[in-house]
């Protein structure tokens, strides 16, 4: 049996602090639901074939549609439920690297998912100089530094520093060992406190270097994954790292949806 003890220990302080974060068991993708204060944020919108499943959780639990939705980057596991979501809600903010010259041969999902955002009139383009805070809560972009060398997008993936109440959780979205080597050299000092670390490219062995995982040492390192996803993530050699240098593992595909509260 699995030690699911640290969710119920910490679950009281939600009535206190009203902040909760969800890694959603939602397919392929990525669909992370913060609710701090009666207002939701989203990172990644999951795919587009799961975003009205996804949309029926958040009304079981009594959740508001999201007012901001940090897109990591735009493969369509990952942003392309946006369409819907802005149906719903026109005035949603939306942050993303802004990744230039995307074109058809980005794949056509892409391209549209970008010329939609960009005639979106509530766009933000961030980098790792942006920093944001709603009410007590903050979200720090460490990655990527706004500078494009290159047509891979997982290499400028946003990977993000959520906040509050002395407990943080590090999102790395699909980005792989390459980007992990330059946060360690760069912005070692920020990952000193992560007690949740939402493991990069879907536990892909292309990610969560050994070093990596020895400097976050998280207490609970979540991957989400589809349980019978075609790629065939998570990684085993990636799992192997994330278990020796982690308290806890939690695999949506397997465990369901992860919740932690601040």
């Amino acid at each position: 049996m699995r030690n699911f003890i640290l969710i119920f220990l910490i679950s009281f302080t939600y009535n206190l602090f009203g902040a909760s974060l969800s890694v959603t068991d939602g397919g392929e993708g990525l669909l992370i639901r913060i609710v701090n204060e009666k207002k939701s944020i989203w990172i990644d919108t999951g795919s587009l074939n799961k975003i009205r499943q996804n949309l029926n959780k958040t009304k079981k639990n009594n959740e508001p549609l999201p007012s901001d939705i940090f897109l990591t980057h735009l493969h369509p596991d990952h942003a392309s439920g946006i369409f819907e979501l802005v149906e719903k809600n026109p005035e949603v903010i939306i942050y993303d690297n802004c990744m230039p010259n995307i074109d058809v041969k980005d794949g056509e999902l892409i391209r549209w998912t970008d010329k939609f955002i960009s005639s979106h009139k509530r766009r933000i383009c961030v980098n790792s100089k942006s920093k944001f805070y709603f009410k007590d809560m903050s979200i720090d972009i460490l990655w990527p530094t706004g500078i494009f060398e290159s047509k891979n997008h997982n290499l400028y993936s946003l990977v993000l520093k959520v906040s509050k109440n002395n407990k943080s959780v590090l999102i790395m979205g699909d980005v792989p060992k390459s980007v992990e080597k330059k946060i360690i050299k760069n912005l070692s000092f920020k990952l000193s406190d992560i007690d949740v670390l939402v493991v990069g490219h879907h536990g892909s062995d292309s990610a969560s270097s050994e070093d990596f995982l020895k400097l976050i040492s998280p207490k609970i390192a979540v991957v989400s994954v589809d349980k019978q996803n075609v790629r065939g993530y998570p990684s085993k050699k990636a799992l192997e790292r994330i278990n020796r240098n982690s308290d806890q593992l939690w695999i949506t595909g397997r465990d369901g949806d992860f919740k932690f509260y601040f």
